[in-house]
């Protein structure tokens, strides 16, 4: 597990658990036990204990094709806002 400073992942790189998880179509509790299995990656950064985002170099390098859904998932997140 790497531990980034917030200032070396921009906030357009960073994704949430609940971009991955709506990437993958799971919820949280499911994606915990994924990363406790090695099915997929732990988060880069934690705040407090909890899971804070994933680069998406990180999401991209373990699987390219969740990588291209979290970033349309940000996009339309960021329409909305």
């Amino acid at each position: 597990m790497m531990i980034l400073s917030t200032s070396h992942v921009p906030a357009a790189e960073q994704i949430r658990v609940e971009i991955l998880c709506a990437a993958m179509n799971c919820c949280s509790a499911q994606l915990r036990n994924l990363i406790r299995k090695g099915a997929a990656p732990a988060a880069d950064f934690y705040q407090h204990g909890q899971a804070s985002y994933w680069s998406l170099e990180t999401i991209r390098t373990w699987n390219p094709a969740i990588a291209r859904r979290c970033v349309a998932i940000k996009a339309i997140t960021q329409i909305a806002a």
